[in-house]
């Protein structure tokens, strides 16, 4: 089975996850950018934060979507 044919035989048992990034001091669903916002969010450059011992604190990964199924896989 391909990935598109198993994501619809479960499409019933999936539920459509948000993306949701700052802006401007508050949070907004990415989903209600417009289409240069949209691109602009896209190419954003993503981290990774190291303590001073070199522990990794945190790690930002970008959110990559299917757009023909309108899925999200890092949700």
């Amino acid at each position: 089975m391909t990935d598109h044919e198993i994501l619809n035989a479960h499409a019933v048992e999936r539920t459509k996850c948000l993306i949701y990034t700052r802006v401007m001091g508050y949070h907004r669903p990415v989903e209600s950018f417009n289409t240069g916002k949209k691109g602009e969010h896209r190419q954003r450059r993503h981290f990774r934060e190291f303590n001073a011992g070199g522990r990794l604190v945190s790690q930002e990964t970008p959110a990559t979507c299917n757009k023909e199924i309108g899925l999200h896989t890092n949700c």
